[in-house]
């Protein structure tokens, strides 16, 4: 494209100066009178077509002319490079911020082949450069330098990224379910506000959101078997509760029944009474223990009406005795 201008610059230049040297004045040759083609008239159809009377162009007018078509072919021409290289350069800022230097600096490049003072294509293509390594150090800029930053942070946010996929990994191999949801969901965050585009970053957006999906079904059904496993433990807990307090209910019901037998066997049957309720407390189906009460209530009934027997007996002498002694001796006379 270079050439192609500066081929056309140097035709307008021989152009201008053959245009010079043809303004001087110029003598035609003399045609002799006598010549017959001379003194021969042209046709009629020869003079009407002839151009109107007036001076003919001067070899200056005429060469103004080409240089002015030239001009407006230079224009049209720079117009077309311009567009083409604002294609390209925008098609190389948008690699550029992306971060796809490679394809970028291709762009560039060729913006500046369109239109050699694009600026702004030059500078971006600079900036490529620099990051792919093609510049040397001393001549970085600060927009370079920010360039440089920023890579070093995207570095450092695909490490951050892989630290938490790994360690999420870490925890699912090893049954950690909660943590390896949590790491997870942090790694899918982290994805979605990375200042960048990856190539990958959709691949590893769907494994990722795989995994957790897959963890959230394992975490689902490892907390089922644990509430199953929780119910049956507290249910043998509270068997074996039950169990034993029915055997502390069985020997203390034992040591009541041993007690109450004690107590009718001394006839003191209030008290065995009171020990058979005791029992009937504890379980009221004990056969033995309602056995007992009975005998000690109709032992308690038997003991007090021979007592109530023996107290009427007892006052019925004692008022007996009293009779006998009130009584007055009779001393009748004797005929």
């Amino acid at each position: 494209m270079r050439a192609s201008n500066l081929l056309i610059s140097t035709m307008a230049v021989a152009l201008v100066a053959c245009a010079g040297c043809a303004s001087g004045p110029e003598r035609a040759p003399a045609q002799p009178t006598d010549a017959p083609e001379a003194k021969t008239a042209r046709p009629a159809e020869a003079i009407g077509s002839e151009r109107p009377a007036g001076p003919p162009p001067g070899p200056g007018e005429r060469g103004e002319e080409l240089l002015d078509e030239l001009a407006g072919e230079l224009s049209l021409r720079e117009q077309a490079d311009r567009a083409v290289s604002s294609k390209h350069l925008r098609a190389g800022i948008s690699l550029y911020e992306r971060l796809e230097f490679r394809r970028a600096e291709r762009e560039l490049a060729s913006a500046l082949a369109a239109w050699a003072q694009n600026k702004l294509a030059e500078q971006y293509l600079t900036r490529c450069q620099f990051v792919l390594g093609k510049r040397d150090r001393v001549f970085a800029t600060s927009t370079e330098q920010l360039v440089d930053e920023r890579s070093v942070l995207v570095q450092q946010k695909e490490i951050e990224v892989q630290r938490l996929l790994d360690r999420a990994n870490a925890a699912a191999a090893t049954g950690d379910l909660g943590a390896a949801i949590a790491g997870y969901e942090r790694v899918l965050e982290e994805l979605s506000w990375l200042p960048y585009h990856r190539k990958d970053g959709r691949a590893l957006q769907e494994t990722t959101r795989s995994r957790l999906l897959e963890a959230r079904r394992a975490k689902r059904t490892a907390d089922l078997v644990q509430r199953e496993r929780l119910q049956k433990l507290a249910f043998a807990r509270a068997q074996a509760e039950a169990d034993a307090a029915r055997d502390r209910r069985d020997r203390k019901v034992q040591a009541l029944l041993r007690k109450a037998t004690y107590h009718i066997n001394r006839r003191e049957y209030r008290k065995a009474e009171e020990l058979a309720d005791e029992i009937l407390l504890l379980d009221p189906s004990h056969g033995t223990a309602g056995n007992v009460r009975d005998h000690a209530i109709r032992g308690r009934h038997r003991s007090s009406q021979a007592r109530l027997a023996s107290e009427r007996r007892e006052q019925d002498r004692r008022d007996l005795e009293g009779t006998r002694e009130a009584a007055v001796p009779y001393g009748g006379r004797r005929h």
